[in-house]
């Protein structure tokens, strides 16, 4: 009995001691930064995923053939077919997404911009984006939403290397200290390695990479205000296009660019060139009263170097 009572008290000890630990690592030791103290060591960043969205099978077991006597049994109400008033478009094979209904059961719900609507189910789609009725839906894992494919993201190594060609345009060899600042993404080493790969080592240049939105390494804080240049001119830029909402063809968003690049070089006065313009002071903008006026001499200037490529070439 002796013994059984000595263990009872010892355990009861031990319980009060992992109570005090517990209570005090609770206190005194934050857990949580420690979860997530290797995200921000600048030679290694912990890789995270969202949630994998949520599969829901999407059953149906009618079709129009079920569907067509059902109403007309519970509601009286026979389905005809389209009453057309000109001859029918809609190609013979096109059926209903989701009840399978043939073309006679369709109509166009938005004229020419390729919707239709069906007569039985009430159901509207486009052939022309795929069957949003499938057997498979994906739902967003918080919100439980339909998720819709939207955009492909139109970035890669491609346009980082044409970036740099551009850049590069007027040089036969990299300065002697030479550095290329950018931001985290993968794409630039890979281009930068196509440089090198084609013109040896007269391209040859490493990528000083910007990481996050605050200094957590020395890199980050010694070169952050060489990309905040090129942050403040997206912003800027942003600021005018914002208005826009965008626009129906590359034409116009390409005419909108050319404008705003001539306004932000030639016409804007900046403030860290003491309200002057970052590329050319030119005299004759100059003489423009007003910002109408000065936009007419830059078209005028610009008519009168087309002029001259147009003579050169005709030569």
């Amino acid at each position: 009995m002796n013994i059984i009572l000595y263990l009872i008290q010892l355990c009861h000890q031990l319980y009060q001691q992992n109570c005090w630990l517990i209570n005090f690592i609770c206190r005194y030791i934050p857990l949580k930064q420690w979860a997530f103290d290797d995200s921000h060591s600048p030679k290694y960043q912990k890789f995270k995923v969202d949630k994998l969205p949520l599969i829901q099978p999407y059953e149906q077991d009618w079709t129009y053939k079920e569907l067509i006597p059902y109403w007309q049994k519970r509601y009286g109400k026979l389905i005809k077919p389209v009453g057309r008033r000109k001859e029918c478009d809609i190609p013979e094979e096109c059926s209903c997404l989701r009840c399978k209904a043939p073309s006679i059961y369709l109509y166009r719900n938005n004229g020419s911009k390729g919707q239709l609507l069906c007569k039985v189910c009430d159901a509207r789609f486009s052939p022309a984006e795929g069957n949003r009725f499938s057997s498979l839906n994906l739902r967003c894992p918080y919100c439980n939403h339909s998720l819709v494919h939207k955009k492909d993201r139109n970035r890669s190594v491609g346009p980082c290397i044409m970036a740099m060609r551009m850049a590069f345009q007027h040089l036969k060899e990299l300065p002697e200290n030479f550095r290329f600042i950018a931001d985290g993404y993968s794409a630039y080493p890979l281009a930068a390695q196509q440089f090198f790969r084609e013109f040896g080592n007269k391209f040859k240049f490493e990528i000083t990479q910007v990481i996050g939105l605050t200094n957590e390494d020395a890199v980050s804080k010694e070169f952050r205000p060489y990309k905040q240049m090129i942050e403040r001119l997206n912003r800027t830029y942003k600021a005018s296009y914002r208005p826009t909402n965008g626009f129906d063809n590359y034409d116009g968003a390409n005419y909108d660019l050319s404008l705003w690049v001539a306004y932000y070089n030639f016409l804007r006065p900046h403030k860290i060139h003491n309200y002057k313009r970052p590329l050319v002071e030119d005299d004759v903008i100059k003489n423009g009263d007003n910002m109408p006026g000065k936009w007419q001499l830059l078209i005028f200037l610009g008519q009168q170097t087309i002029l001259q490529m147009q003579q050169r070439s005709s030569g």
